[in-house]
């Protein structure tokens, strides 16, 4: 029987609507299957499970989804959880709908009321029309989507692996038997790369301490993993041999790379793909690597600009490699399709967006993706960009190591969480002042005018937002209302306090402090790698063009752009404003200018990064604060500009920013990490 008649309200059991005291309202599909779901359990405990199986047809949701999901279907039906009329909560088991149900063919209980006229032949020939509308418009639906991804009748999500810290890199072997990882715990000193068989018949077996990551591939007959390592800065591609009885780690030799950030077996297991970036700010590309000779040379691919060729997946099947290509501000991803057999590369559209990493659909034509830098959710898309459907949602951020489970069905990925913190330390006596511990992302802390006062990025509900945290009153406000997740890499005060820089890559926001107002820089030539205030009316924006830090001023009473002396890749400040500095061209050393003589002068202090989170040092009064960095470690050290004299200042994992003003040093580190390998289960 069609209409269910509980209490007050009546539901469709055919379309997603209720009706109450005769006002329809419409339901989304998901509330109207969720509710029906209950209905067919009435007085039968529902789990989560259930739930997630029927509801979601195959889609994985995460504990917090399937809460938002039971919650807005009680605010619909007005049910109270605490006195529940329509659905109670079994703590541990799930829920049981409790009211009621009477089941009838009719909406008007008893039938139609007496004395109604019957239909006329006007509005029978309407109702006829109607129905041969909506049975045409079923078979046009058919047929349109017709070739549609497969859906499942149901799907887990299943943990492949459960320790401390975050377990990166998984890669399982084409037989399906061993998963290879590595362990990431700084803060317990744990850096390892493991293996594990799947069915849990052995114990899992240390392979090799690594650096802080590592890339990984199996070879096709699941006995070879090759493997990336960092032994003293250095890219080193490392062998270990599955049932050797030495089981010992072979050298293959140099990556002759910076770092490389995937590779994949490929011509029977004789050679290596591999994307790389050799130096400085070079755009990465795409190598083949022979086993046999030890030679590397570079595979057809798109001219790289911006961040290149910064992505590869092979297809199942062997026959094509899908390509990532960042344009030259690295704000947008093209797709490329290379047919390995014809060696023929095809441009397949931009997308809208940057995205980290895509690699082939099961079904060789689509791709999976993550939706943003902080997505929680894997995505299936066409190659233009366009969104097929919802994947994998979990109530943890989903790491860009997803892959394809070797059974023509399945994904596994990292699902993890982060801390980040800001810390408070007064460099006189190195004490922490105060510890702000949030529990969420926070990074690129700035002092503003007074150093009581601070603003930062926190990625808390929803976008990343900038804040202002004060120390005197302990509260905390949100600056901005960003809808989407911005790509901010710099902020900065400028001298006199009144005005916020907000840096990215292809454009600067400045935030009038006073009253809220805007006003947009947009970089044109290459994309900004660092901004920053010099004075009042100018700023330092350092900009990559064809591979090449290069520095521009921007004057605010112009608008405009000019260039600065080819010597310097980086300008800045100290933390008044009153001094400047450079960073030199290449050897990335800092030179203090002093104006009257018109000469620059070493601080003989050497960067070995200058742009993270803007120029990688700060200057108040006779201190610079500069960082070494050691794997997952960054040690901070003040150095006297006139003594030349030099102390340690602590380390910190991961730092994401730092800022020095007042002899008060406010670091962003990573306070801890959690995460475990998950794989999906499509039924």
């Amino acid at each position: 029987m069609r209409y269910i008649h509980i209490q007050d309200l009546v539901v469709d059991s055919q379309l997603p609507v209720i009706i109450v005291e005769g006002n329809e309202i419409s339901l989304e599909p998901k509330q109207h299957a969720l509710l029906m779901l209950f209905i067919e359990h009435a007085n039968q405990v529902v789990s989560r499970d259930q739930i997630i199986n029927e509801v979601n047809q195959g889609v994985i949701v995460s504990d917090n989804a399937v809460n938002k999901m039971v919650a807005n279907l009680r605010q619909l039906l007005k049910d109270n959880p605490k006195s529940p009329q329509f659905i109670k909560t079994i703590p541990k088991q799930g829920y049981c709908f409790i009211a009621s149900c009477t089941r009838q063919d009719s909406l008007v209980t008893g039938g139609q009321k007496q004395g109604e006229p019957a239909a006329s032949p006007l509005s029978l020939f309407v109702i006829s029309l109607s129905a041969i509308f909506i049975v045409g418009l079923a078979i046009w639906l058919m047929l349109s989507t017709a070739g549609e991804p497969k859906t499942y009748a149901s799907m887990q999500l299943q943990p492949l692996t459960r320790h401390s810290g975050v377990e990166f890199s998984p890669v399982v072997s084409p037989d399906k038997q061993l998963l290879a990882y590595t362990r990431n715990d700084p803060h317990n000193d744990i850096a390892q790369l493991w293996i594990r068989h799947l069915d849990g018949s052995e114990k899992e077996t240390l392979v090799h301490d690594i650096v802080i990551s590592s890339e990984m591939t199996w070879s096709s007959d699941s006995k070879q993993l090759v493997f990336t390592d960092y032994p003293k800065q250095t890219c080193q591609l490392l062998r270990f041999t599955v049932g050797n009885s030495s089981e010992q780690v072979e050298s293959i030799g140099q990556c002759d790379a910076l770092y490389v950030s995937h590779l994949q077996f490929v011509e029977n297991d004789n050679a290596i793909i591999y994307t790389a970036r050799q130096v400085g700010f070079d755009p990465i590309q795409i190598y083949r690597y022979s086993l046999n000779d030890k030679s590397r040379v570079l595979i057809k691919q798109p001219d790289p600009t911006g961040s290149g060729n910064y992505g590869f997946d092979i297809s199942s099947d062997g026959n094509k490699m899908l390509i990532l290509s960042a344009d030259e501000g690295s704000c947008h991803t093209s797709m490329y399709v290379l047919n390995l057999i014809t060696n023929t590369l095809e441009n397949k559209g931009r997308w809208s967006r940057f995205i980290n990493r895509a690699i082939w659909h099961h079904d060789g034509e689509s791709v999976i993706n993550t939706t943003n830098e902080f997505s929680h959710e894997l995505v299936q898309s066409r190659l233009d960009g366009t969104m097929i459907s919802s994947m994998v949602s979990t109530s943890n951020r989903v790491a860009d190591n997803f892959s394809r489970f070797p059974n023509g069905r399945d994904y596994y990925f990292t699902s993890f969480q982060m801390n980040n913190d800001n810390e408070l330390i007064n460099i006189g006596d190195g004490s922490v002042k105060r510890t702000f511990n949030s529990a969420v992302y926070d990074k690129i802390p700035t002092f503003a005018h007074e150093s009581n006062q601070w603003f930062f990025l926190s990625k808390r509900n929803g976008p990343s937002q900038i804040f202002l945290g004060d120390e005197t009153t302990k509260q905390l406000q949100q600056i901005t209302h960003y809808e989407s997740e911005p790509q901010i890499s710099d902020l900065d005060v400028s001298p006199d306090g009144k005005t916020l820089l907000i840096g990215g890559r292809k454009q600067i926001e400045l935030i009038t402090l006073a009253n809220n107002s805007v006003e947009t820089i947009h970089v044109e030539e290459g994309f900004a790698i660092s901004t920053g205030w010099l004075s009042d009316n100018r700023l330092a924006v350092s900009i990559l063009v064809n591979g090449q830090p290069q520095l521009r001023y921007y004057h605010l009473d112009t608008k405009s752009f000019s260039k600065a002396n080819e010597r310097w890749q980086g300008a800045f400040n100290d933390s008044k404003g009153e001094r400047l500095f450079f960073v030199e061209q290449g050897t990335k050393e800092i030179y203090q200018w002093f104006e009257e003589e018109e000469v620059a002068r070493t601080t003989n202090v050497k960067l070995e990064w200058a742009f993270g989170n803007g120029v990688d040092a700060k200057i108040d009064g006779d201190t610079l604060i500069y960082r070494k960095q050691n794997g997952a470690e960054s040690e901070m050290f003040a150095r006297s500009l006139t003594s030349g004299e030099e102390r340690s200042l602590g380390k910190w994992f991961y730092i994401a920013g730092f800022d020095f003003a007042d002899n008060q040093l406010l670091v962003s580190f990573e306070q801890g990490r959690s995460g475990d390998i998950l794989k999906t289960d499509f039924q």
